[in-house]
């Protein structure tokens, strides 16, 4: 799961519980596009598109998904030393963006850059951003939400980019000691920042002048790996106290905040002592990983009455998912060979086909990006 940024993969574990004259200097050498045009267009069923870290680079790679050794060169990204690209697939999987520290930058949460590669090509849409705020597409795929921190170091606010033009205005400011992460904003709906403080953490709706039209506690600790449903009438998210972590769900139109899914993933035998990483399915169904208890680890998927299948238990370790296919018939998992928060082991990508088994995919620091359908 993707809980905030991880620094240099060397310090391994930790990713599981944390989280215009500059665009044409940068343009001219921090992406290389090799391969790019080559590898554009993935199989008609969709390519995973992973990102293999190294310590001064990330390099990113097309993958059939019926032959997980093949790969195909996608994009070539040199960062600064340590630090991972944030990348985030559009809605319809044919645009790439991605925040990254350039090479040369030592601040994070203020030299951070957005950038996108879509039909116009490659290109820097905003700098100054936030790395740990994370990356987030609107559902009609027109805009983007970043976070920017002031020099400050404390007041933070959230910035929507537009995916075309590259025009950018602040949506929401928060106060001090406050930490704002955009949600998503759902196609004719509002946009949904969550606002973690002292006191826990609060969703925020923003009408169309950026103003909070209304706010609903999700918790009084932290929240992470939030997830709209497809039609924004639910949020999924894991709520962490300490190593303990859950996935809750709550209702958008009546703030309602529990359901009969949450439920059904508290009472699962396959439960074990925890769950995180919600992702809904196409189906309307939500997926999430489940850890913690001898022989019990499993993605279960819960249909919203409450009923909970198993998609994979890992013969040993945990999985975590991370992106279903448009079809539904293959997942995508971040697989360890610990048992949960506290003993994480190794991690690698994997994916899950219509066979039912769960396929790792080679290679160290390996993570999966996405879904892509895009074409030349």
């Amino acid at each position: 799961m993707r809980l905030t940024v991880t620094r240099a993969r060397s310090i391994g574990a930790a990713g599981l519980l944390t989280a215009a004259a500059v665009s044409a200097v940068l343009l001219a050498s921090p992406w290389d596009d090799r391969g790019a045009r080559a590898g554009s267009t993935g199989p008609d069923r969709g390519a995973l598109l992973i990102s293999e870290f190294h310590p001064n680079a990330s390099n990113l790679y097309l993958i059939d998904p019926s032959d997980l050794a093949s790969r195909t060169p996608y994009l070539d990204v040199p960062h600064a030393t340590g630090w991972e690209i944030i990348g985030a697939l559009a809605p319809d999987g044919t645009r790439f963006a991605y925040l990254v520290l350039p090479p040369g930058t030592y601040d994070p949460s203020t030299q951070a850059q957005l950038a996108l590669r879509d039909h116009n090509g490659l290109r820097v849409l905003a700098d100054r951003l936030d790395l740990g705020g994370g990356l987030v597409w609107s559902a009609d795929g027109s805009a983007l939400y970043a976070r920017r921190t002031a020099a400050d170091g404390v007041h933070q606010s959230l910035i929507e980019v537009d995916a075309e033009h590259g025009e950018t205005r602040t949506r929401f400011e928060g106060g001090e000691s406050l930490s704002l992460y955009a949600v998503g904003r759902p196609a004719d709906g509002p946009l949904y920042v969550v606002v973690i403080g002292s006191n826990g953490s609060k969703l925020v709706a923003l009408d169309g002048s950026g103003r909070p039209a209304r706010s609903l506690s999700l918790s009084s600790g932290v929240t992470r790996d939030w997830a709209l449903s497809a039609d924004g009438a639910h949020l999924a998210f894991t709520e962490q106290q300490g190593l303990q972590l859950h996935v809750r769900v709550v209702s958008l139109r009546d703030d309602t905040p529990t359901l009969s899914v949450a439920s059904a993933i508290a009472a699962a035998p396959t439960a074990g002592s925890g769950s995180a990483a919600p992702l809904w399915h196409p189906d309307g169904s939500l997926s999430v990983g489940t850890f913690g208890a001898k022989d019990s680890s499993s993605v279960l998927r819960v249909q919203a009455a409450g009923a909970a299948e198993v998609d994979v238990r890992p013969a040993s370790g945990f999985a975590l998912p991370v992106a279903w296919s448009a079809d539904g018939r293959r997942l995508a998992l971040r697989a360890f060979t610990g048992r949960g928060p506290g003993d994480v082991g190794q991690e690698r990508a994997a994916l899950i086909g219509p066979d039912g088994q769960l396929h790792t995919i080679e290679g160290e620091f390996i993570r999966v990006l996405g879904w892509w359908y895009g074409g030349d």
